[in-house]
């Protein structure tokens, strides 16, 4: 029996959607990333989509050209005609592009590029609890925004592994780093979909914060396939 995986792919994206980025999308795909009004958007999503075709045709063995998604719950995607344990997320943001393929349960990745002007403050209490509005509030200005951004990635990976998004009540969802820098977790507001996380942050630097949710009965071990060497550091992971 082959053993659970987490595989993680990350590259940087060019200024302009490639021929080739575009070139691997399916119809549907390419006619949605060429409605897209910046350039800069429609280079995300080429480079997002090529890598996430091609993640899951090493984990399939198929052809990327082959491969059908579909929406799924809360339009979700999913992979047409795989087996049920095959989950998989794709995120992007700024200069990055990332996506995560699971055999060992439902997985959620994000990347959020740290604005500095943007006011954080005016968002803590949809997103954070008072013991994470607490902590921010002891810290100065620069450390309180990196923070702010690392909860926010944590708990909006946690979202799309459910399957929910932002509609988890992230304000009563706990995942404040302690003076040890481990995960203080409390999920008890999610109920039965609060138990058995495995979380990873990824630094990507100073512009740029990256977390991983997954779902597993068992320490899972994460297994990069591309863009390791983009990170500046991965934590140990976290279990809840």
């Amino acid at each position: 029996m082959t053993a659970p995986t987490c595989q993680l792919w990350l590259e940087t994206v060019p200024d302009q959607a490639t021929a080739d980025d575009l070139a691997a999308l399916s119809d549907d795909e390419r006619g949605h990333c060429q409605r897209l009004v910046r350039a800069a958007d429609r280079a995300r999503y080429a480079r997002a989509h090529r890598m996430l075709r091609e993640a899951l045709q090493a984990a399939t063995g198929k052809q990327a050209g082959r491969l059908v998604l579909v929406p799924g719950h809360n339009s979700r995607p999913r992979l047409q005609g795989a087996d049920d344990s095959l989950d998989f997320n794709l995120t992007h943001a700024g200069a990055f592009a990332a996506c995560a393929v699971s055999t060992a349960g439902r997985v959620g990745v994000d990347v959020e590029t740290v604005v500095p002007g943007f006011d954080f403050q005016s968002l803590l209490y949809r997103v954070a609890t008072k013991q994470e509005q607490a902590r921010l509030a002891a810290m100065d200005e620069p450390d309180a925004r990196r923070h702010f951004y690392r909860l926010w990635v944590l708990k909006e990976a946690l979202g799309k592994a459910i399957g929910e998004g932002v509609g988890l009540p992230f304000d009563r969802i706990r995942l404040c780093p302690d003076r040890g820098n481990r995960l203080a977790c409390d999920l008890a507001a999610l109920g039965e979909h609060g138990a058995g996380w495995q979380f990873t942050e990824i630094d990507l630097g100073e512009g740029a914060v990256m977390a991983l949710a997954l779902r597993a009965t068992d320490p899972v071990p994460l297994e990069w396939c591309r863009g390791r060497g983009l990170a500046r550091s991965v934590g140990g992971s976290h279990f809840a």
